[in-house]
């Protein structure tokens, strides 16, 4: 992704969680820290993460955004990866 650059992704925990049970919190941390942004939230059925990684981050610069998921009784922790990279034309 390059700089400016805003990435939205959904994770999908219907397969992990059996009903009644929905996630009750999620964060994210992003290593190297400083410079690149992650944000996370909830789907309205409390079902689904939703990542939103960027703007920023240094050009040439990988980043591994993890995120930790829970429903009370479990954690999950899923990882993605980011590669930075300004392109000019």
């Amino acid at each position: 992704m390059q700089p400016v650059e805003v990435r939205v992704l959904t994770l999908d925990f219907c397969k992990r969680l059996t009903l009644p049970e929905e996630l009750s919190g999620v964060t994210a941390e992003v290593s190297p820290a400083g410079e690149l942004a992650a944000n996370t939230a909830l789907s309205i059925d409390n079902k689904n993460v939703i990542v939103t990684i960027g703007p920023d981050g240094v050009s040439g610069t990988r980043y591994t955004v993890t995120i930790t998921s829970t429903d009370g009784s479990r954690v999950w922790q899923d990882e993605i990866v980011v590669t930075v990279r300004e392109i000019t034309q």
